[in-house]
């Protein structure tokens, strides 16, 4: 017998997103959707839960995923969280299905207001 899994809304909106793009991409070709950005990202755990997310919808090395690092905390915790990223055995086979490219963005208007101008 098959156990089933129950979500929260929060968990099967995003689940159905990922199918959303999937189908996107089926539909409309691979030029669709190319990039997931994941904004205030704070910890490994948020970039490898969005790529457990793609990996469920059948789009396992179809899809950049870009950390979004946006207040001081983070901008300062980045090195360590693409290092910690980069050593992670599942995390090295996407990149590697993505031609070992990694896009990261970083945030100004949030560490602005967090930190200052300067700061920033």
């Amino acid at each position: 017998m098959t156990a089933r899994l129950h979500f929260s809304t929060a968990t099967n909106e995003t689940v159905e997103l990922f199918r959303l793009i999937r189908r996107a991409r089926q539909e409309i070709g691979d030029n669709a959707i190319q990039t997931y950005i994941i904004s205030m990202t704070m910890q490994v755990s948020n970039v490898l839960e969005v790529l457990l997310f793609a990996r469920d919808a059948g789009l396992f090395g179809e899809l950049d995923i870009s950390p979004l690092f946006e207040t001081i905390d983070d901008l300062l915790a980045a090195p360590t969280i693409m290092a910690a990223l980069f050593e992670n055995e599942s995390y090295r086979k996407h990149l590697a299905a993505r031609g070992n490219r990694q896009q990261i963005m970083i945030g100004y208007s949030d560490s602005n207001k967090d930190g200052g101008y300067l700061r920033a």
